[in-house]
């Protein structure tokens, strides 16, 4: 059973399993209906396409975020059309960076399915290694997707969450709330030069992204901490802890704020050769 991550050389040594259930997720934020008209021209042999929008989010609101977490019963009943049910192995993959395919993986996951993986480079890597593709749809036979994990009534919310994600909730607020005390706290220079972005900057920056609002929180860095690059595999284990560990360090107070950039040739990075 895989739960995390599948290689293409893996996933090539069970294209004939029948208990396999392949799905393509790509996405493209500026344009929704990219994935699928990338599916439809070229995909993997036997995979199914779910979209990020209509099968892996909820309605939108306008106040609950880009891509709400769907209805238990309206994803389930997404995944059963898929085929998937408990004794299947999914295998979900995107373009190539597994941003897409994750949202999927999560969402099993999350329901108590855990024979569930992402292709690890994507459909790049699968066809850069000269791996079959094809554009016809795949015969696929519906199951019953019943989720593994028991959900109680929110009331308060009108959704279905269980015990451990009501406290996660919960507790992601908290953090909410004390990041934001934090950054109330800054140095009073931080917050100026915040304050004094020229709006043409601004612009020219929400032009380039998803959200009316581009930018982030004062003082607060990005770390890639799964990827070797952007658009390409997914860190050795051993490379990825180490990243963990110094978001975990600054995170705790146990490091100064300002950090160190690791190198590109770190050590760590050289264990697998890359391809």
């Amino acid at each position: 059973m895989y739960t995390s991550l599948i290689s293409a050389d893996e996933l090539a040594r069970q294209l004939s399993d029948p208990a396999l259930v392949l799905v393509d997720c790509r996405h493209n934020l500026s344009d929704v209906d990219a994935g699928q008209r990338a599916y439809g021209a070229s995909h993997l042999p036997g995979a199914r396409f779910m979209h990020m929008d209509r099968d892996l989010s909820g309605e939108r609101t306008g106040s609950n975020g880009r891509h709400p977490l769907p209805d238990v019963a309206a994803l389930s009943g997404s995944l059963s059309r898929a085929g998937i049910d408990a004794s299947k192995q999914v295998v979900a993959y995107d373009q190539n960076n597994g941003m897409w395919a994750s949202r999927l993986w999560w969402l099993l996951r999350w329901l108590g399915h855990d024979a569930a993986a992402v292709l690890d480079g994507g459909i790049d890597k699968w066809i850069a290694e000269g791996r079959p593709t094809t554009a016809d749809p795949p015969s696929v036979r519906a199951a019953r997707f019943v989720a593994a994990r028991q959900f109680a009534k929110d009331k308060g919310r009108g959704s279905r969450e269980d015990a451990t994600q009501i406290q996660l909730r919960q507790h992601a607020i908290q953090t909410i709330r004390t990041l934001g005390h934090f950054v109330e706290k800054q140095d009073a220079p931080c917050r100026r030069v915040e304050r004094v972005r020229r709006a043409e900057r601004r612009a020219q920056l929400c032009q380039r992204t998803a959200d009316q609002e581009a930018g982030g929180f004062a003082g607060v860095q990005n770390f890639n901490l799964w990827m070797r690059d952007f658009v390409s595999r997914f860190r050795p284990a051993q490379a990825a802890d180490k990243r963990c560990a110094i978001v975990s360090a600054l995170a705790t107070g146990k490091t100064p704020f300002e950090h160190r950039p690791v190198k590109r040739d770190d050590a760590a990075d050289q264990r697998e050769p890359r391809q």
